[in-house]
């Protein structure tokens, strides 16, 4: 399919080159030649953008699996663990805050991530009594906000 479409992209700038090469003296003829003009710069705009975003699309997968190997070993890890020792004074958040299985989607990664900031951050400062600074919590929303 990807050669089928460069190829006719190859087909129409032919064209276009033909018409700018050789112009016409009807003014309906012109009027279509100008329509063919304005789409296919529209295609060629849509062209670069989306070859844009094909050349971002591996550094984009790096760094979301950068941060989230972060939150697994360092921030998720550190939460888990305060979690589990504040849990002992409040029982409700006994297996709220806890690592699941880490082969998971990206999608239901960032949103088990979410639950358990949002868990921990609803007793911030029995978290906070346990070990964890809120710093910690508002540099874990923001690798979540740039994951």
């Amino acid at each position: 399919m990807k050669a089928e479409v460069l190829r006719k992209m190859d087909l129409a700038l032919r064209v276009r080159d033909f018409n700018r090469a050789h112009p016409f003296t009807d003014p309906e003829a012109t009027a279509v030649v100008t329509r063919f003009d304005d789409r296919f710069t529209c295609v060629e705009a849509v062209a670069v953008d989306q070859r844009g975003t094909q050349l971002g699309a591996p550094a984009a997968n790096v760094l979301r699996n950068q941060l989230r190997n972060l939150m697994l070993t360092q921030l998720l890890r550190h939460l888990v663990r305060v979690a589990e020792d504040a849990a002992s004074e409040v029982a409700e958040l006994s297996g709220k805050i806890r690592l699941r299985a880490q082969n998971t989607s990206h999608q239901a990664f960032l949103a088990a991530a979410r639950v358990m900031v949002s868990e921990a951050s609803a007793h911030r400062a029995l978290i906070a009594k346990h070990g964890m600074p809120g710093s910690i919590l508002e540099e874990l929303r923001h690798v979540l906000n740039d994951y």
